[in-house]
């Protein structure tokens, strides 16, 4: 079991949260999972409306995630 200080995810969230309103174009969404969990997430939008329940199309989202 990993331990994460919830100080450490809200550090992470707010730094992915600063950079992506700066720099992302379209749509984003981020979840944060520890041990099997959400523990902290982060939508964002240059486009339309996002959030928790927004559904994206995802390809090859396996290799960023195992690499």
């Amino acid at each position: 079991m990993v331990r994460v200080s919830i100080i450490a995810i809200a550090t992470f969230i707010d730094t992915v949260a600063r950079t992506a309103e700066l720099e992302a174009t379209g749509n984003l969404s981020l979840v944060l999972i520890v041990n099997g969990k959400a523990a902290g997430s982060f939508h964002t939008s240059s486009l339309s409306p996002v959030d928790g329940s927004s559904v994206y199309q995802v390809a090859s989202l396996g290799k960023q995630i195992t690499a």
